[in-house]
This record gives structure tokens, C-alpha cells and sequence, in this order.
């Protein structure tokens, strides 16, 4: 029996597997018309479901995410757009916590 899953959008870029979880973390990337994500999934591959959770504070793509031995994730770097649509670098870093 397959089971009905929310789908995400196909631009939203995985970032990394949270072992600890046992889930996928997908957040940030490119949409359409090169707009710049902030939003944020879990994805568990056991139940083949998608959940909604807590957004990036920054839009970004492009960037890193290094999960640390708390299970927390680290998003650094990567690129956004400012209020003007000039691409800009972005020198922050952030904490996910799922």
C-alpha cells in the first residue's frame, strides 16, 4: 500500500541526512523564477512523509550545512538576493535544531 506524502518542490536542495533522527533535512535552495528559499522539511524515509518545520532565518542556497554531535545543524554561507535583486554573499551562519 503506498501511503500519500506531501511532495516538495523539486528545487528545494537537500541538504544533509540528520543521523541522529534518522530523517532528511531539506531547506533553503532555488524556486522558481531563481527566488531563494528559506523554507524548511523533514523528510522520514520509514513513513514516507513529509513535515513542515521551522524555516532558515535567512533566505539562502548554496550553502553548507554541517550537523553537530547534539544533533543540531550548522547552515552557514551561501548566497541570497538583497531588497535591490543583486545576488550578495552571505558571511553569516545560523543553528537549525529539528
Amino acid at each position: 500500500m503506498i501511503r500519500p506524502s506531501l511532495v516538495p518542490p523539486p528545487p528545494i536542495r537537500e541538504l544533509r541526512d540528520l543521523m541522529r533522527y534518522r530523517a532528511k533535512l531539506v531547506a533553503g535552495g532555488a524556486g522558481k523564477y531563481r527566488s531563494i528559499l528559506s523554507s524548511a522539511m523533514l523528510y522520514d524515509p520509514s513513513t514516507n512523509y513529509w513535515t513542515l518545520t521551522g524555516s532558515l532565518h535567512q533566505f539562502r542556497r548554496n550553502h553548507t550545512l554541517t550537523v553537530l554531535p547534539n544533533g543540531r545543524a550548522l547552515a552557514a554561507g551561501g548566497v541570497s538576493k538583497n531588497s535591490s535583486g543583486t545576488t550578495i554573499v552571505i558571511a553569516s551562519a545560523e543553528f537549525y535544531t529539528p
